[in-house]
């Protein structure tokens, strides 16, 4: 015990017991007496239903980094996320040691670090779409009753790459690594409308736009506008353009950046894809292309 009464010496010095541990060491008359001081930040690192809390609140200033449109200053972190600065200052500096977090030399205020960016696109590299699509897809068939196709665009062509077959006597039959042209089905105008105009004329000019219905597009600049409401609605159609009988419903899937990567659509006879049906399932098909968009890292609203 420390006698209030006796001088003492105090050395404080820093002992390698978790990070933020020290220890203070009181030397006068009567010996050595040691008192360990746990800061606020050691304190953070407790946890609390199996979450330690400093990682939590290291999480939530890499949000609100990532939120800001601009590099933050430790004052306004800190009044944003009511989190004290002396604790906020060592989360930052541990941050800044692993690369997640910037300061800036000469306004010393805060951003996030390129390594995000680096874990980022490895993260976006290792999606299988497929794989987390499949149990949507799933769900999507027996909702509605109808067949649901992923498809992706491979050289100006629609290419499925997966299906989950309705139970219905009358289906579509199709195959993954089938393709179609994009023209004149609902997937391939959804995976359309995630290119450029110029990107679109160029692929029609190498596939050109042949006419397998009379409902089937075959003029550029109709096709473009076509695609300029899809792109405001958030849905494509078609109206029996490929084959007479049949209408698909598709929506565009994007990644993290915002980026069309593929397209889920529901496809059946046009007895079932009309009216209120159709409206219906339209409903179910752009909740689930949502859902698979958001577990792909798409911050955006759904249409």
């Amino acid at each position: 015990m420390i006698n209030p009464q006796v001088n003492y010496t105090i050395l404080v010095k820093k002992k390698i017991i978790g990070r933020f541990k020290f220890t203070a060491v009181f030397y006068g008359d009567k010996g050595m007496a040691e008192i360990s001081y746990l800061t606020e930040a050691q304190n953070e690192a407790s946890t609390t239903g199996g979450m330690i809390k400093v990682v939590v609140k290291a999480a939530a200033v890499i949000d609100l980094l990532a939120e800001s449109d601009q590099p933050m200053s430790l004052t306004a972190l800190s009044k944003h996320l009511g989190i004290a600065r002396s604790t906020l200052h060592g989360i930052l500096a541990t941050l800044i040691s692993v690369g997640y977090v910037c300061k800036e030399d000469e306004s010393g205020d805060y951003r996030l670090g390129l390594h995000l960016f680096e874990i980022g696109n490895k993260i976006s590299q290792k999606i299988d779409e497929r794989k987390i699509a499949k149990p949507y897809m799933r769900a999507l068939s027996e909702k509605t009753g109808e067949t649901v196709h992923l498809a992706v665009l491979q050289d100006g062509e629609v290419l499925y790459i997966n299906k989950q077959e309705s139970n219905n006597s009358i289906r579509i039959i199709t195959e993954s690594g089938l393709k179609l042209p994009a023209h004149c089905t609902g997937v391939g105008k959804a995976l359309l409308s995630g290119l450029s105009n110029e990107q679109i004329r160029h692929i029609a000019a190498k596939k050109g736009l042949a006419k397998y219905t009379e409902t089937t597009i075959t003029d550029i600049d109709i096709l473009l506008q076509e695609i300029k409401k899809i792109q405001k609605k958030g849905y494509a159609s078609d109206q029996q353009e490929f084959m007479v009988g049949l209408r698909c419903v598709a929506i565009p899937v994007r990644n993290m950046k915002g980026k069309v990567v593929c397209a889920i659509s529901i496809s059946g006879p046009v007895s079932r894809m009309s009216g209120d049906l159709f409206e219906m399932k339209k409903r179910y098909l752009i909740k689930t292309a949502y859902a698979i968009s958001k577990e792909l890292g798409f911050g955006g609203d759904a249409r």
